[in-house]
């Protein structure tokens, strides 16, 4: 089974992740949680090479600007932001993907849970404006058994993270669900309290793990 939780930076997908894999444990069911953005493929690798490469320039020169710092930050915008070059490396992660799902769910047995998924890479491409490539790319990508976007304000994003403005999370959440618009059975999961959200996020995952026989529908209607 996949599991992915999508969603604005600071709604609490690694929370939830950690919270589900954790009672999904307690009862007897394995689980493997990824982070999309540090453990599966190029993209990963780019950007753990970026961050090492940084924290290594902060330790050195602390208290001065750091000319590998800012070169950095050039190679960020000019390759790892740089949309034509990231549909290649999402193609070939998406082929990466397919394998370490076939490993995680069959040849070990246990539940995939995906911090984040390719639909936030999608969100981080959308302009509001041209949608048929991102359709496409969202029509080849594995459909999880379960879809969620975890879903805040862009205030309460603001407020937990701090690191983009409350304009653009508006615009970011606006393409989240429109991109979410396109997966089916995917589910919107709000997230202003965490246990009721963690809660909510186990019942839904019980049910696509046993859902009710012909027999019980027909017993509760």
């Amino acid at each position: 089974m996949l599991i992915t939780l999508s969603g604005l930076d600071g709604a609490g997908k690694s929370t939830l992740a950690e919270a589900l894999k954790a009672r999904l444990e307690r009862d007897g069911t394995p689980a493997v949680i990824f982070h999309m953005n540090k453990e599966v493929g190029l993209y990963a690798y780019l950007r753990n090479v970026r961050d090492a490469v940084m924290a290594l320039a902060r330790k050195t020169k602390p208290k001065k600007p750091s000319r590998a710092k800012a070169a950095l930050l050039e190679v960020r915008r000019r390759i790892i932001w740089n949309k034509a070059l990231r549909r290649w490396v999402d193609l070939g992660d998406l082929g990466l993907f397919l394998v370490y799902r076939l490993y995680i769910e069959r040849a070990r047995g246990r539940i995939l849970i995906m911090d984040r998924y390719f639909y936030d890479r999608l969100a981080d491409q959308a302009d509001g404006r041209r949608w048929k490539y991102l359709r496409w790319f969202a029509g080849i990508t594995p459909v999880p058994d379960v879809a969620v976007l975890v879903d805040v304000s862009p205030e309460e994003s603001f407020g937990r993270k701090g690191e983009y403005s409350i304009e653009s999370m508006t615009l970011r959440r606006a393409h989240y669900k429109e991109i979410f618009s396109w997966v089916p059975g995917s589910v919107t999961l709000p997230n202003d309290e965490l246990d009721a959200a963690v809660d909510a996020l186990e019942r839904l995952v019980a049910a696509r793990i046993n859902p009710p026989r012909p027999q019980e529908l027909a017993a509760g209607s």
